[in-house]
């Protein structure tokens, strides 16, 4: 699942906020002045490598267990924390056959 995050100034902000637990890959954009590092707290716990101000990058991707985070900008940042609930296992739809 694509989720979407930019860290601004005042806030960490996520999209889409709630989903099935399973793999994630983030695209986080750094719309602040600073170096920030992404943290995925709650059931599971990752955190992404440097993100250069105004930079963007696609390559953080973690497993999201069913439960409740926070996401924010790192320990430095004063940007207030995302929240985001992870549901139960989305189902597959690998080999299911798309019919018109």
């Amino acid at each position: 699942l694509e989720v979407s995050a930019k860290v601004g100034e005042e806030k960490v902000i996520v999209s889409p906020r709630k989903f099935g637990a399973g793999l994630a890959v983030f695209t986080i954009s750094n719309q602040t002045d600073d170096t920030v590092q992404l943290a995925v707290e709650g059931p599971t716990e990752a955190v992404s490598e440097p993100i250069e101000a105004g930079g963007v990058t696609d390559a953080f991707k973690t497993p999201m267990e069913e439960g409740a985070y926070e996401v924010s900008a790192g320990a430095e940042s004063g940007a207030t924390p995302a929240e985001l609930l992870i549901g139960p296992e989305r189902k597959s739809s690998q080999n299911d056959l798309l019919l018109p």
